[in-house]
C-alpha cells in the first residue's frame, strides 16, 4: 500500500482532486470527498494497468533561458507555491533560496506542472459537459 497527496480545490461550481506525483489524474466531483475518492479509484486504475520502460533519447543540453521565457517561468511560480512541494517529491531539498539556478529550476517546474494541470481541467470540464 502507497500514499499519494491529492490536490483538492473548488473550481466553477464543483471540486477538483488532482494527485501530485501523476498531474494527467484529475477528477471533478460535486463534494470534495467525491472527487478524492474518483482520484483514488483513477490511481489504483492506472497503477494496476501501468508499465515502467526505459528510453534513452539525444537531446540538446541547454544552458539557459531567455530573460522572457525566466520572467514568465518565474511569474508562474510565484502565482503557484506548490512548486517547492514538487520539488521535494523529487528528491530535490531547498537548500538556497536565493541560488539563481534553483530559483530558475523551482519556476521551470511550476510552469510545466500549471500547463499539464491546465490540460487536465480542459479534459476534465470537457468530459463533464458531454
Amino acid at each position: 500500500m502507497k500514499t499519494f497527496d491529492v490536490i483538492v480545490g473548488k473550481q466553477n461550481g464543483h471540486f477538483l482532486a488532482s494527485v501530485l506525483d501523476y498531474p494527467h489524474i484529475v477528477q471533478i466531483g460535486a463534494t470534495a470527498e467525491e472527487a478524492v475518492g474518483k482520484a483514488k479509484s483513477a490511481m489504483e486504475e492506472f497503477l494496476t494497468s501501468a508499465q515502467v520502460v526505459s528510453v534513452t533519447v539525444n537531446a540538446p543540453v541547454s544552458n539557459g533561458s531567455s530573460v522572457q521565457q525566466l520572467q514568465a517561468a518565474e511569474s508562474v511560480a510565484s502565482e503557484y507555491p506548490l512548486a517547492e512541494a514538487w520539488a521535494r517529491k523529487a528528491g530535490i531539498r531547498w537548500q538556497d533560496p536565493n541560488d539563481p539556478v534553483y530559483q530558475s529550476y523551482l519556476a521551470s517546474l511550476a510552469l510545466l506542472k500549471h500547463q499539464e494541470r491546465e490540460a487536465a481541467r480542459l479534459e476534465a470540464e470537457s468530459e463533464v459537459m458531454q
